[in-house]
């Protein structure tokens, strides 16, 4: 299965972001990411794909992954068969800000340990995950500030795991491969960052030193899609957003997110989403973030 890169947005005022995804089943999606992640697996079995590890996992899983580390679950039945559901509860942390973090605390130098184990893939034995396993959930509940008590508790207790298990070989990344990840995270971070802004190709080359046939190539390799293509369905997924969290008239939304042009608003909200705006805005809620959560979301 070809690697898909993942660009993974945090809330505005946190510094890292937490999910609790909830499926009928986990279809895999081999991809990787810039951010640390730490993956705990509820009412599921299955096979998990850690760069070269592949391995059975079972209910109350959870692992330690590194940056640019490949990864990907796929489930073959729930734990429960009432519900049915298996529960992903991720925690996605940006590599600089964690690996600061940690060094700017001279306390917490022994966890340092932690990130040599992700970059190889860690997973942890049962006695710590029934310790943790409280800690994470609790996460649903918590402010931001409890949040980061929390994740420092929670890694506090990973980093005490005499038992912890290598899931691969560490750095089995090439460096042109790690290179070829942060050019494509930088062109998508500059993407998200401006929007509303002419994100020709041109600019976009300049950014990471490329010529606009080689950028094109590079970036449709790397996601699957043209710039283009990227460039409107985020459009659409901020317009998205606004429409069902502020009462914005349709057409402010639309020029928010990029678009000049009402028509060509219209004409690409309804290719991608099958109805209008106004349609999407006065859809039923529930429905529509079910949708989101099955079609869009990964682990």
């Amino acid at each position: 299965m070809k690697l898909q890169f993942e660009k993974i947005i945090t809330e505005p005022g946190q510094s890292w972001r937490f999910y609790h995804y909830c499926w009928p089943a986990i279809e895999l999606n081999w991809h990787c990411h810039p951010e640390y992640e730490l993956v705990l697996t509820c009412n599921s079995t299955g096979n998990r794909f850690v760069g070269t590890s592949t391995e059975t996992y079972q209910d109350n899983d959870l692992v330690l992954l590194g940056p640019y580390l490949p990864h990907g679950w796929q489930s073959q039945a729930a734990i429960d068969g009432v519900t049915g559901q298996h529960h992903a509860y991720v925690l996605q942390l940006p590599g600089l800000w964690l690996e600061q973090w940690l060094q700017l605390n001279p306390a917490l130098q022994r966890l340092q340990k932690l990130l040599t184990l992700a970059k190889a893939g860690a997973c942890f034995s049962a006695e710590i995950t029934a310790q943790v396993k409280p800690l994470v959930l609790q996460l649903e509940q918590d402010d931001v500030m409890t949040r980061q008590i929390r994740l420092l508790q929670i890694l506090v207790l990973l980093s005490q795991d005499e038992q912890v298990q290598r899931l691969t070989v560490p750095d089995n990344i090439e460096p042109d491969k790690i290179s070829s990840q942060r050019k494509i995270d930088k062109i998508i971070n500059y993407i998200h960052q401006n929007l509303m802004e002419d994100l020709s190709a041109a600019k976009l080359a300049g950014i990471v030193h490329m010529s606009t046939n080689h950028l094109h190539r590079f970036f449709r390799q790397k996601t699957e899609m043209t710039i283009t293509q990227y460039v409107i369905q985020l459009r659409i997924e901020r317009a998205c957003d606004h429409l069902l969290k502020t009462s914005w008239s349709v057409e402010m939304i639309a020029g928010k997110c990029g678009f000049f042009s009402m028509a060509n608003f219209n004409r690409q909200f309804l290719k991608l989403k099958k109805m209008t705006p106004r349609q999407y805005r006065q859809s039923d809620l529930r429905q529509l973030h079910q949708l989101a959560l099955r079609g869009n979301q990964t682990i």
